[in-house]
């Protein structure tokens, strides 16, 4: 069953980007002049999601229900003790693999 809707979706899939085809790409043939004076380049780099801090990762966890109000402080240390983070003095803390 799941081996069906996949192909089902997969199937689905190309049909709308074979419509969209067109839409997507402008038609040129060889020896098509093309104007660039729309090109830009653009630079972007990914910024990695922000750190967590005590205060907001106990937010996040009752945000996600986990833990109690009062074992938020063992959850903390537990993570802390197995190594799983480092605390530090700045947000660029990390911890070599």
């Amino acid at each position: 069953m799941r081996r069906r809707a996949k192909s089902l979706r997969l199937t689905a899939f190309c049909a709308f980007m074979a419509a969209l085809k067109d839409e997507l790409l402008p038609k040129f043939q060889s020896g098509d002049a093309v104007d660039f004076h729309d090109i830009t380049a653009r630079q972007t780099f990914a910024r990695p999601p922000a750190r967590y801090t005590e205060g907001s990762l106990v937010k996040k966890l009752e945000e996600l229900g986990i833990g109690r109000p009062c074992t938020y402080a063992t959850i903390i240390d537990t993570v802390q003790t197995r190594g799983y983070v480092e605390k530090g003095d700045s947000v660029k803390v990390s911890r070599a693999m």
